[in-house]
């Protein structure tokens, strides 16, 4: 559910910046604020938090940002805060850089593992994704611990979830499901 409104937010955001000839801004914008979020859990958890208003979040935002971001982005983070789904801000910006590479023709990938993977091991990933896709495939390598082992692939709308998480979650699933149907 939060993937098919985060792509909504992204696919507006995408169309807005094209207009105005700034989608390349927008896309590192976005992800240098997500990043943000990501190593300044104090601000993460303001914007957030349930018990802050929105008129104070959206004040900092402005505060902070306008004048050096494009409006279209402070404003779709704007609408994620008013909608309680600012923590949807990393998925969206997932699917804007799927969207603006596909404008380029190249494919956008991202890869959880558990640990980082090499430089040959993204090359050669690299290079079967292009044979596949038969274009340029830029990857991005997400270290998830949780993950345990394992690889999640995700380019344009194919997932490949090959992570011993994945894979517990599945079986729990199956388990939970075969218990009904004993009951």
């Amino acid at each position: 559910m939060h993937e098919i409104v985060a792509a909504k937010y992204a696919t507006a955001l995408c169309i807005q910046s094209k207009q105005k000839g700034n989608l390349h801004e927008c896309v590192d914008d976005l992800e240098k604020f997500c990043e943000l979020l990501k190593t300044n859990n104090e601000f993460y958890e303001f914007l957030v938090h349930p018990e802050i208003k929105d008129d104070e979040k959206i004040e900092v935002l402005n505060k902070t940002l306008r004048g050096k971001t494009p409006d279209e982005l402070i404003d779709t983070i704007i609408l994620l805060i008013q909608h309680d789904r600012i923590e949807d801000i990393f998925l969206v910006s997932e699917d804007l850089k799927m969207k603006y590479y596909e404008d380029l023709g190249i494919k956008f990938a991202i890869v959880k593992t558990a640990v980082a993977l090499k430089d040959d091991e993204i090359d050669m990933l690299k290079k079967k994704l292009s044979n596949k896709y038969g274009c340029d495939v830029v990857i991005e390598n997400e270290i998830d611990e949780s993950l345990i082992g394992g690889v999640y692939l995700k380019v344009s709308d194919e997932t490949i979830d090959e992570t011993i998480k994945g894979r517990l979650e599945r079986m729990k699933k199956q388990l939970l499901e075969k218990d009904e149907v004993i009951s």
